[in-house]
């Protein structure tokens, strides 16, 4: 054999690996490639989470808000109900009638003095 033909069965040696440096390979690039999965995740589950919690303050904002409102339209439509009834009552001939009485006096002067 000449020196040529051993490079040649060397070099094909060399590039030949062992299965237990393939298989350290493997797991290597399965840890590797897990670990940036739950990194990815990890981060995406903060993300959603403080966006849902940002909504839900908003939303318990906006809800009071809601109750603060209703309660103004009502106290509003109260006012609104007791003014038309005034005014009903005051343009009706009714009332007209109810003005126009006489003075009376029923307690005079003499009745307040001390004897």
């Amino acid at each position: 054999m000449s020196l040529i033909e051993l490079e040649r069965r060397h070099s094909k040696f060399k590039k030949r690996t062992t299965l237990e440096s393939e298989t350290q390979k493997a797991i290597t690039s399965l840890i590797t490639t897990l670990g940036i999965m739950i990194l990815v995740l990890s981060i995406t589950f903060l993300f959603t989470t403080n966006d849902n919690a940002q909504r839900g303050y908003t939303l318990q904002q906006k809800q009071l808000e809601n109750e603060e409102l209703k309660s103004i339209s009502g106290t509003l439509h109260t006012k609104i109900t007791q003014i038309k009834a005034t005014s009903e009552v005051e343009n009706s001939p009714n009332f007209q009638e109810m003005q126009n009485i006489e003075e009376k006096t029923f307690v005079t002067r003499e009745d307040n003095e001390v004897q």
